[in-house]
């Protein structure tokens, strides 16, 4: 009742935002105002305003960053691009090493966005020079993840579980302060794909498919994240961004960046919109990103029906969208030139150019590795002879700049008054460095994964275990991963499941990738973040118990884990002769290896190499998983391997019972955890957890549920699926397709239904 209660209290609001917004009248000012500044610019200047690049692409030589290319190109905006780490002058792209990332801390990423502000560019305006503020982007899909020590949330699969809208604009909340910390203010969040296949690789940042749930956490995540002040109506956190804009969740077999096909467009945008009205008629989300996919062939970087009149114009969708649209990352060269999976057709990138401006894309993400241009001047020398040439009307350059300029007054960071322009961009001072992590911030991220965990069986009750009555906790599951180095060699190498903190966090976690295990989140780092794995939760929730597990004197030599295996395996049958079914539990983790975006796809057919029709449309072709040497995965299956099912044989024959075996699942999606033989880990477990990607503070989340210092569906509708639970990889073959109808088009034979979820 009180979530729903919530609900109500939340709906009332958007609607209350939507019907009458004063920041709708102090957008129109903003917006007057800053055309009255475009107005006094050169054509050059401009375009630069239209400019969006990493900190690689300042770089005049490797690993030196030339702070003046940011004046002498007149940048509008700076992003940190995945993988891009801060590395003594200049910037290194993280590879295939967890290590490669240490470089990424709070201290080097203040002395890089400070220089930024110390180099801005100027207009001028009725003899005033202006000095205009730049935006600063940075991913941030479960907090400020590119920044070493931070408290990181769930993934946003798992915040669709919970239910809880309040929760979530809380969280959102402490990921703005994160990322105004390290001196940026703009998010590249939050994603509010609608869930379809969970063959895509961005699965975990959808938000269900329960539409009005949907709407509400989009609005409530973009509420923390801009925390728009009630006074002056401006923005006091950081800029939104909500994406992909649209269908990007809805691609015909989950290709990432691929092609929807919708027969019933009217029933396609009805379901897929509902995010962004949430983010923009609830929060007013001060900027949306187009996405990579194709609607029937169409790139959407191209759609002027989708942008400029569904988007822009249209009230039915947005009511008159007044901030800036961006491309994502290089989006406009892919799509003229990639072709699958999104598009069969190919474009010249001017031509491309010119009809994703018209189109309506203000600010444009630009690729250092793109074959059109190497240089941001290159870009604007393109886009300028779009302009010279009639291509582009100069009526919409003006148009995109103002918007440019508007969402740059609505953050605060630029002001007229008096008839002065002034600007708002202070460096930060550095602070001393935290050494323990905020308890507020780990307090919401312990409960954000407590209340998205769904326990999807329970046979006989076994939850939740009584801490005074369990004497040992048997621990099993590990991941053994064919693993490629900086050098491009490959090797096996072992990760314990119940002690990887990277496996909870899954991918966009300080590397574009992730990481497995945790190098990233030891020492300093982890202190600074609170992180906890499932045996750091353990060693809190269950101090008298003794935890059983391997103790591996190597996680590369294969011969060393036979050995090491063999001997715990020798140990587990000789000694602890008081261990009997009642007293002794086996606490099984799963985990699925961290991917992001197209390197998390599942069974997409872009990458067989024995299929070269689609060579050309094989992403993989481009990047590097160090955790994916073979490319392609073809089913989500997961399963305990051999060496788990020994460990539970040889407990189960000491104890001459069954000992309760509690599978835990961390993954970013739903995987296929049944058989028809019924030998799946659901099938062979007394109780299973769906986890999701539960975050830092998932290890010590993860031991409360089990132990009852959490109890499933305390808070209302929290933990029960947002979408509906893959049962086998026939039923997401040719899905989705948007068919005459009505509603979301669902897979068939789901394994569960969205709503799902047990009380302990």
């Amino acid at each position: 009742m009180k979530t729903l209660i919530s609900l109500s209290v939340l709906s009332l609001a958007m609607l209350h935002a939507a019907v009458a917004s004063p920041m709708r009248s102090t957008q129109t000012q903003d917006l007057t105002l800053a055309r009255q500044l475009v107005a006094q610019m050169t054509l050059d200047q401009k375009l630069g305003q239209m400019t969006l690049v990493k900190f690689t692409m300042l770089q005049d030589q490797p690993k030196v960053i030339n702070w003046n290319n940011i004046a002498k190109y007149r940048l509008g905006a700076l992003l940190v691009a995945g993988g891009e780490v801060p590395q003594g002058k200049g910037v290194i792209a993280g590879a295939n090493d967890a290590k490669d990332y240490l470089g990424s801390t709070q201290e080097n990423w203040i002395t890089f966005t400070n220089l930024a502000k110390q180099h801005l560019p100027t207009v001028t305006f009725n003899g005033q020079t202006v000095r205009i503020p730049l935006l600063l982007g940075i991913d941030a899909i479960h907090g400020n993840q590119t920044v070493l020590g931070n408290v990181l949330f769930p993934q946003n699969i798992g915040l669709s579980a919970t239910h809880d809208p309040a929760l979530l604009t809380r969280i959102e909340g402490w990921t703005a302060h994160d990322i105004k910390a390290a001196g940026f203010n703009w998010a590249y969040a939050p994603t509010v794909a609608v869930s379809h296949s969970p063959n895509w690789g961005r699965y975990m940042e959808t938000l269900g498919n329960q539409l009005p749930w949907v709407k509400m956490d989009a609005y409530a995540m973009v509420a923390g994240l801009q925390q728009i002040n009630p006074r002056t109506h401006h923005i006091t956190g950081v800029l939104a961004t909500a994406k992909h804009f649209i269908g990007d969740g809805a691609t015909w077999n989950g290709a990432d960046e691929g092609n929807d096909h919708v027969k019933d467009f009217r029933r396609f945008l009805q379901v897929n919109k509902q995010g962004y009205i949430g983010a923009y008629q609830g929060a007013d989300v001060g900027s949306i990103m187009i996405s990579y996919s194709a609607i029937n062939n169409q790139p959407d970087s191209f759609n002027q029906r989708l942008i400029a009149e569904k988007l822009k114009r249209q009230h039915l969708l947005l009511r008159n969208y007044q901030h800036l649209i961006v491309s994502d990352y290089g989006a406009v060269e892919k799509a003229a030139s990639q072709g699958l999976p999104a598009t069969t057709t190919t474009t010249p990138y001017p031509q491309a150019l010119a009809q994703a401006v018209n189109a309506g894309i203000d600010l444009f993400m630009l690729m250092n590795t793109s074959s059109h241009y190497k240089t941001a001047a290159d870009f604007q020398a393109i886009l300028k002879q779009d302009v010279t040439s009639g291509a582009i009307p100069l009526t919409r350059i003006n148009d995109a700049v103002a918007h440019i300029i508007a969402s740059k007054m609505a953050m605060g960071l630029l002001s007229y008054t008096n008839g002065h322009w002034q600007t708002h961009q202070p460096v930060i001072v550095p602070r001393h460095t935290a050494t323990q992590a905020n308890p507020k911030e780990v307090k919401r991220a312990v409960q954000a994964a407590d209340e998205s965990f769904v326990l999807l069986k329970n046979q006989h009750h076994v939850l939740p275990l009584n801490p005074h009555r369990v004497k040992y906790v048997v621990l099993v599951g590990d991941s053994l991963v064919n693993q490629r180095n900086d050098a491009n060699q490959q090797q096996l190498t072992l990760y314990p499941n119940y002690n990887n903190i990277g496996a909870q966090n899954g991918g966009w976690t300080v590397a574009w990738q992730g990481t497995e295990g945790n190098t990233l989140f030891s020492g300093a780092n982890k202190a600074r973040s609170g992180a906890t794995s499932v045996l750091d939760g353990l060693r809190q929730v269950v101090p008298n118990a003794t935890l059983l597990y391997p103790h591996y004197h190597s996680n590369t030599n294969m011969a060393s884990i036979a050995q090491d295996r063999g001997d715990f395996l020798k140990t587990l049958k000789s000694e602890y002769p008081d261990m009997t079914a009642a007293n002794t539990v086996i606490l099984g983790t799963l985990a699925d290896i961290p991917t992001a975006e197209f390197m998390g796809d599942i069974n997409v057919p872009y990458c067989r190499h024995d299929d070269t029709n689609f060579d050309k449309g094989c992403l993989y072709n481009l990047h590097l998983n160090p955790y994916l040497p073979n490319q392609e995965r073809r089913s989500l299956a997961i399963h305990y391997h051999a060496f788990a099912q020994s460990v539970i044989r040889a407990v189960e024959q000491k104890t001459h019972d069954h000992t309760p075996v509690v599978s835990v699942l961390i993954s970013g999606r739903p995987m296929i955890i049944s058989t028809p033989l019924h030998t799946g880990p659901l099938d062979t477990s007394q109780a299973f957890i769906a986890a999701w990607l539960p975050g830092t503070s998932g290890g010590q989340a993860i031991a409360d549920a089990v132990f009852g210092q959490y109890h499933f569906r305390q808070h209302g509708l929290s933990n029960t699926l947002s979408a509906p639970w893959v049962r086998d990889m026939a039923s997401l073959r040719g899905y989705p397709v948007y068919t005459v109808g009505s509603g979301v088009v669902q897979f068939a034979r789901p394994l569960f239904t969205a709503g799902y979820g047990l009380k302990d």
